[in-house]
């Protein structure tokens, strides 16, 4: 029987703002997970976290300084029917096992398992490792649209007990039009791309 770690019951809220709703980008159409990291894009904006940022730590415990990598889900594929399973009340919490998501009652009895899709039976996820540079260049007027600007910052304020919190982030203008937005560790890393002038 594989181990289940527990996650915050926010775990990847606001991860549907930033996945693709086009059925013609079904690959896009959700998170992927990677090397420990959840990915997701609409081609607009990029979003790629630690998993362990969501990592369950006890209000009455000390968070430890750095955290093992969470890859239990990597090469799996979250659709967005099972995003919407993972919006939890008070009396359940969440654990993750190898490519599921396990939904439980306040007492440990399992609800439910939502098994994920492996991503080689969907197709290839984009490449995004190439998004993230750390070029910095100056530009005068970069045209983007608030609201994904809002959407990266929702995803990172719903990171759960994280070092990341309360470090704020860090943008800056980066190679090939896009704006870079992460943290100091760089556990939260997002892309947002400049809007296309007609």
């Amino acid at each position: 029987m594989s181990t289940e770690i527990r996650v915050v019951n926010n775990f990847l809220k606001g991860f549907d703002k930033i996945i693709s709703k086009d059925q013609l980008r079904l690959v896009m159409c959700g998170v992927y997970f990677e090397a420990g990291k959840a990915i997701a894009t609409d081609a607009h904006k990029v979003i790629k976290c630690d998993v362990n940022i969501y990592s369950f730590v006890h209000p009455d415990s000390v968070a430890p300084e750095t955290k093992e990598p969470i890859n239990v889900l990597d090469g799996f594929f979250m659709d967005i029917e099972i995003l919407k399973e993972l919006k939890i009340t008070k009396d359940k919490f969440i654990t993750l096992s190898e490519g599921a998501i396990n939904i439980h009652r306040s007492n440990g009895a399992t609800l439910k398992t939502l098994k994920l899709q492996k991503m080689s039976e969907i197709g290839n996820y984009p490449k995004t490792s190439s998004f993230f540079d750390d070029t910095i260049s100056e530009k005068p007027y970069f045209n983007f649209n608030g609201q994904y600007l809002l959407d990266i910052q929702n995803v990172f304020l719903n990171t759960g007990f994280s070092s990341a919190i309360g470090q704020g982030l860090k943008m800056s203008y980066g190679q090939h039009n896009r704006i870079s937005i992460k943290n100091h560790d760089k556990t939260f890393e997002a892309v947002l791309m400049e809007l296309s002038i007609n």
